[in-house]
């Protein structure tokens, strides 16, 4: 790995940020506008519950993923991918049989779902069925990933949500129903992840790739995958239930107020899994080399970098809310209150941390305990989110999130670190509770004097002083690791 290429990933995952944020500013406010906002909200949930199915692989893309990037063996990573998408295609065809008849028993057993109309009901179908066959294709990341090229995953990534947005103009162009947006973005996105497997063979020279002589067995692949999938079913389901419990307590309406108040952040937490992706090669490299104290400073840097940009999108995003809602989408009515983002904005930052941990042991396969941690955090969050939102409405279910992520794997990923025998690395616990401690007293202060109520000069001037301020506290802190890692970069 060249040092070029660490900047040619790093800039194309920032330029899939800005375009991928930008269409999907433009296809909230003309979804809204033409379905409205009740309508909105149901499209909303019933890709939700499409959304679970990303459970459906198994974790075996993210397994395979790791294997590869462990392995130097040229025949080896050809055999494990082979092998992840033959597993997959099997999981595709019980999935398929499966997910239809799970729909038409979910639909005539509950009443409430049973409420929805011909169209919504016909267009989740055709969701879950185009998802489903797009499932063996998933694995073409792996490859690219593997091979250094995120910048290929960027393309096709931005290519998947560029679609998205194309066919909602053919739905308003053609004033057709979601039916038609189902099947059109459904054959495209299957069109486009066919093509983005074959690029992933042909980067790889599957054709010039000799048989292995010690082939892997499917054991090592889908062992390994399901620890995954357990250790991430639990973030699926956090990120999951909110919209339903909301539909559920308050209605539709407020889904697509609450979707729009998390999708303002979520382009920001974008930037926390591009940033990843660029550096699980390097930790598969630094692991699969016992270089503990390059792996020991990549994580050290994640876990200052990733949260910076957490409190900094916490900041921004809760002073600016309103005036962001009314210029985007044109209607304060949208505008769901300072409380939920501020809450919304100490998950961002607890969420930084979270994945800066969950990244790390699950790129080197290193899964023992997870799911124990992601399933408190999952139990913690649906039996909360439940009970405050009766009380306090959408916030109560940010609230609930909230909790949750701290109840579970914020307390408990730092001692799975520090106990994990296969890795001689330490979780810097000192600095970890000192930044989040100092984090968290700043923007108490600015929410306790109601900052978000200040005119906007003031409100610009705060967001210069207290980035600067959390710039210099950082520089402070860590001086001695961002020296060691700028000199690392330069040697790679």
């Amino acid at each position: 790995m060249q040092f070029k290429n660490v900047f040619i990933n790093i800039g194309s995952s920032y330029a899939h940020i800005v375009l991928s944020v930008f269409m999907n500013i433009m296809y909230i406010p003309i979804a809204l506008h033409y379905l409205g906002v009740e309508r909105y909200g149901v499209w909303i949930v019933l890709q939700t519950f499409v959304n679970f199915l990303t459970m459906a692989n198994f974790g075996i893309p993210t397994a395979v993923t790791n294997l590869m990037c462990q392995s130097d063996n040229y025949i080896e990573k050809c055999d494990i991918l082979i092998k992840g998408f033959k597993i997959l295609l099997l999981i595709c065809f019980v999935l398929f049989l499966f997910s239809l008849i799970s729909f038409f028993t979910i639909l005539h057993l509950t009443s409430w779902l049973n409420s929805l109309t011909y169209e919504m009901k016909t267009s989740s179908l055709i969701l879950i069925v185009f998802f489903i066959l797009r499932i063996p294709f998933q694995i073409s990341s792996a490859a690219f990933i593997a091979d250094n090229k995120i910048y290929v995953a960027k393309i096709y990534e931005f290519l998947t949500i560029f679609i998205t947005f194309l066919s909602l103009l053919a739905l308003v162009y053609f004033k057709q129903n979601l039916i038609f947006l189902a099947v059109l973005s459904g054959i495209l996105l299957l069109i486009l992840n066919s093509v983005s497997f074959l690029n992933a063979l042909k980067i790889l020279g599957i054709k010039n790739c000799q048989k292995s002589p010690k082939p892997i067995e499917a054991r090592a692949i889908y062992r390994p995958g399901l620890a995954l999938f357990a250790s991430g079913m639990g973030a699926i389901i956090v990120w999951n239930t909110d919209n339903i419990i909301i539909s559920k307590f308050l209605g539709f309406q407020e889904v697509a107020i609450y979707s729009t108040a998390f999708r303002l952040f979520s382009f920001a937490y974008m930037t926390f899994g591009l940033i990843y992706g660029v550096f699980i090669p390097y930790y598969g490299k630094f692991f699969g080399q016992k270089d503990w104290g390059k792996l020991q400073n990549f994580f050290n840097f994640n876990i200052i970098v990733i949260p910076f940009i957490a409190i900094c999108v916490w900041l921004v995003g809760w002073l600016f809310a309103r005036d962001i809602i009314f210029l985007w989408l044109g209607d304060y009515k949208l505008y769901a209150g300072s409380h939920l983002y501020f809450v919304l904005g100490a998950y961002g930052l607890v969420l930084a941390y979270v994945g800066v941990m969950f990244n790390l042991l699950t790129s080197l396969n290193l899964v023992k305990g997870l799911v124990y941690v992601t399933v408190i955090e999952a139990i913690v969050n649906l039996l909360l989110s439940v009970f405050f939102v009766q009380i306090l409405g959408a916030e109560g279910v940010a609230l609930g999130t909230l909790i949750g992520s701290i109840s579970g794997p914020l307390v408990f990923l730092p001692f799975l670190i520090n106990k994990n025998k296969k890795l001689e690395l330490s979780f810097p616990l000192n600095k970890f509770i000192i930044s989040l401690f100092f984090y968290v007293i700043m923007l108490l202060s600015l929410y306790l004097l109601n900052a978000n109520e200040y005119r906007l000069f003031w409100k610009i001037l705060i967001v210069f002083i207290y980035i600067s301020l959390f710039l210099l506290f950082q520089f402070l802190l860590n001086k001695k690791l961002f020296k060691d890692i700028f000199q690392l970069f330069k040697m790679q």
